[in-house]
């Protein structure tokens, strides 16, 4: 399947100059009035960093230093520098440790500038550049994508005659060989996270090495992301949205940062015309959205969106500045050139390592995921890996409070809760998975006192299936969310109900409706009303035998509309409803079943 064309608000080279130059901050001016869980001095650090991933890409491609929004850039780096200034960066230890994950872009500014860079700084200011890296290399650092940061910032040294540590560099390439699973994919972290840090981070550092340095210690690298770009680019829909699945979507459109790298690699990644265009829709996108501000704040679609970490500082968002390292490519490389076509996609396409099913169509795009869970105390975990289903259109939501049906993100989830005790919770740790052409599953658990199978089959682009098996221990009260609706009010708005189905759809004659959410629908059915269809696709997927194994215990299900709070959804700070299917079974092994539907209408 070919996605459709459009038109893009980004598609020169002037035209990224010119957004990006809007886009960077001062980096002296970072704001003290948002809390991360590093203090002040590293937050102000990475606030002044974090952007110079396109500065230094700027003037790679040919942008003077001396632009007036480029130049306080090589003023606050020569400051950094100086001893005694008091803006000068401090060495990194083992409790301050993030300034290693930010000093990384300053290997960057060294292997594609060189002299360039150093040429800027006094003698002084060089030697210290030199000793402040290679304290990184006393570090011991988190196992994942920060052992590449560290490459980079010792291949940057090493590419300009200056001191680096080349038994730490080889041991760092050994641990991120290690890291790697097969097809293109990276495990992040412990005990794995396969997300878009693969791209941001893995793949972006490694294809930088592979354009700017002499001699690339990452082995594999193009034909690494030849696989992973095969992946990757059902990630995105026909609108230029990507995937909001995992941590850190602060950083926007970082997303396309691997797109970006892909680009200064010619042809050898995939053909440069698909990449422009993919690239050039999720930029445009971006930029239609939420336009020259969209980085001066903590969220998504919205500022303020429930995506943020612990780690979020005020310039956490400047890391979707790596999604410009495409402008160090100059104005005559025959990439701007290029008339941009877009990636023929496969409706359906199965992504083993990552443990998901991706549908793509015209209008709709959303990955079923069986395998992915976050072990560890990340905000809002259970709702960037623990959904059962990730669409471009409708986002997800974020719990408030684990008490209350309407304060839970009871959306794409199986949502549990002991009968009488009003507090739930939906998929975590899963205990199993597989992966299949026509469907996905996993083993799961609720506490102690429930194990659950579940099914995950996708129908087309709008509809998927899905199938539970439940074996409580005591009573419990499920809901099963389908997509929000934005916006959707029971005062204004369409409910549609039948027995054991509900469609939610808004009424745009209402107060307040708005264009943009026009047609928006999305409905939930239980598979006793629709048990033929169900049961029909579970057989051409090779589930016939489930069917049949439940057959006459399947239990039925009230449709409800349940309202979410304002400021929970990614995409909508309005309040949405989810709607959703309800019952109260006692302690026992039961069924349930349902298909799940969602247009996002005129979205697109």
């Amino acid at each position: 399947m070919e996605t459709a064309r459009q038109r893009y608000s980004l598609s020169t080279r002037d035209d990224l100059l010119s957004w990006v130059l809007d886009l960077l901050p001062d980096p002296f001016m970072c704001p003290d009035n948002i809390g991360a869980s590093f203090r002040v001095p590293i937050r102000r650090f990475e606030w002044g960093s974090r952007p110079l991933w396109a500065v230094f890409s700027l003037v790679k491609g040919g942008v003077s230093p001396e632009e007036p929004r480029i130049k306080p850039f090589f003023d606050y780096i020569a400051k950094g520098l100086t001893p005694g200034d008091p803006n000068a960066f401090t060495d990194p230890t083992l409790e301050t440790r993030q300034i290693v994950f930010e000093q990384v872009v300053y290997g960057y500014g060294l292997l594609c500038l060189g002299d360039e860079l150093l040429d800027r700084l006094s003698s002084v200011q060089q030697e210290r550049l030199v000793s402040w890296l290679n304290v990184a290399n006393k570090i011991e650092l988190p196992w994942g994508s920060w052992y590449l940061a560290r490459v980079l910032i010792n291949c940057g040294l090493r590419q300009c005659g200056l001191a680096y540590d080349a038994d730490r560099l080889a041991a760092d390439v050994a641990a991120v060989e290690n890291m790697y699973v097969g097809n293109g994919w990276y495990e992040d972290g412990t005990p794995f996270q396969l997300d878009t840090y693969i791209g941001s981070a893995f793949h972006l550092i490694a294809l930088l090495l592979e354009r700017y340095a002499r001699s690339n210690p990452l082995v594999d690298c193009i034909e690494r992301a030849k696989a992973f770009a095969a992946d990757y680019r059902y990630w995105f829909d026909s609108c230029g949205r990507a995937l909001p699945f995992g941590r850190s979507l602060t950083y926007r459109f970082a997303q396309a940062a691997f797109w970006s790298a892909a680009a200064l690699m010619g042809e050898r990644i995939a053909p440069a015309a698909e990449i422009k265009d993919l690239l050039c829709r999720h930029l445009s996108w971006w930029y239609d959205s939420t336009g020259r501000d969209c980085l001066s704040s903590i969220g998504y679609g919205y500022p303020g969106a429930p995506i943020r970490e612990d780690y979020s500082s005020p310039g956490a968002s400047f890391w979707a500045f790596r999604a410009f390292v495409v402008l160090a490519l100059p104005q005559d490389d025959p990439f701007w050139g290029i008339e941009p076509h877009a990636f023929k996609l496969k409706q359906l396409h199965v992504e083993n390592e990552p443990g998901v099913l991706i549908e793509s169509g015209e209008r709709h795009t959303y990955m079923l995921s069986a395998k992915q869970y976050c072990a560890s105390g990340l905000m809002g975990r259970y709702s960037k890996y623990g959904k059962l289903c990730y669409s471009t259109a409708f986002g997800w939501n974020a719990s408030v409070d684990g008490t209350g049906i309407g304060n839970f993100a009871v959306d794409s989830s199986l949502t549990l809760s002991v009968a009488g005790t009003d507090q739930f919770a939906s998929r975590g740790r899963i205990e199993g998975y597989e992966i299949h052409d026509g469907y996905a599953y996993s083993l799961w658990g609720y506490g102690a006192v429930a194990r659950i199978e579940t099914w995950l089959v996708p129908v087309d682009e709008f509809r998927h299936i899905r199938i539970h098996h439940v074996e409580s221990s005591v009573p419990l009260e499920t809901y099963e969310g389908g997509f929000p609706v934005f916006g959707w009010s029971s005062k204004f708005d369409c409910a549609e109900r039948n027995q054991g189905s509900i469609r939610l759809a808004r009424n745009m004659s209402a107060p307040g409706g708005d264009d943009d959410n026009y047609g928006q629908v999305a409905g939930i059915e239980d598979i006793l009303a629709c048990r033929d269809e169900i049961g029909r696709k579970l057989r051409q997927v090779g589930l016939g035998a489930l069917v049949e194994s439940f057959a006459g215990e399947w239990d039925g299900r009230e449709a409800v509309a349940v309202r979410q709070n304002p400021a929970t959804n990614i995409y909508s700070c309005e309040q949405n409803a989810v709607p959703a299917l309800k019952t109260r079974m006692p302690a026992t092994a039961f069924h349930l079943g349902c298909m799940v539907y969602g247009d996002p209408g005129s979205q697109n």
